[in-house]
């Protein structure tokens, strides 16, 4: 999915996810390495909540996730894909 450059959005609502079992989100910035760097911001809860972590290109991170907050990402590019997948019991 691609998002709009240094626009927070949401990728995952909590309330779609709504028990406390074994999840697992992956998630990954497909910009390739060279060229101008890019990176994924992800954060947890309400939009302009702190941050969890940055995805430079071609990184990929596996985190458990219990559902309870919704799951945000903000890409310093326009063209940037972010990869995901929800591992949901």
């Amino acid at each position: 999915k691609s998002f709009a450059a240094a626009t927070e959005t949401r990728l995952l609502a909590a309330a779609d996810y709504t028990n406390d079992k074994a999840t697992k989100l992956y998630i990954k910035n497909t910009d390739i390495e060279g060229g101008s760097a890019t990176t994924v911001k992800i954060t947890f809860g309400t939009i302009g909540a702190p941050g969890l972590g940055i995805l430079h290109n071609n990184e990929w991170a596996l985190i458990p996730w219990a559902g309870a907050y919704d799951v945000n990402v903000v890409c310093s590019a326009a063209t940037t894909l972010v990869e995901w997948m929800v591992i949901y019991e």
